[in-house]
């Protein structure tokens, strides 16, 4: 939580700025809660997800991984 206004500010502007960047993701340690940004053709497109069957996907490398995953053994 300290960091966050730094996380989803100056350093995702400039994570962003990067032209090779393709997936940007933010994972809450405190709720079961991530913040995919995909690049695309016309710019960035957000995806929250914050269910444990919802599925993070990073296309760029063929990723799949679901939340339930990501938090296992996690009391959030």
């Amino acid at each position: 939580p300290s960091t966050m206004s730094i996380d989803r500010g100056p350093k995702l502007d400039f994570y962003m700025s990067l032209q090779t960047m393709c997936h940007i993701v933010l994972v809450y340690q405190d709720q079961m809660r991530t913040e995919h940004y995909r690049r695309t053709d016309t710019g960035w497109d957000l995806d929250v997800l914050s269910k444990p069957q919802e599925v993070l996907e990073f296309s760029a490398v063929a990723f799949r991984i679901s939340l339930e995953t990501v938090y296992f053994d996690l009391n959030v």
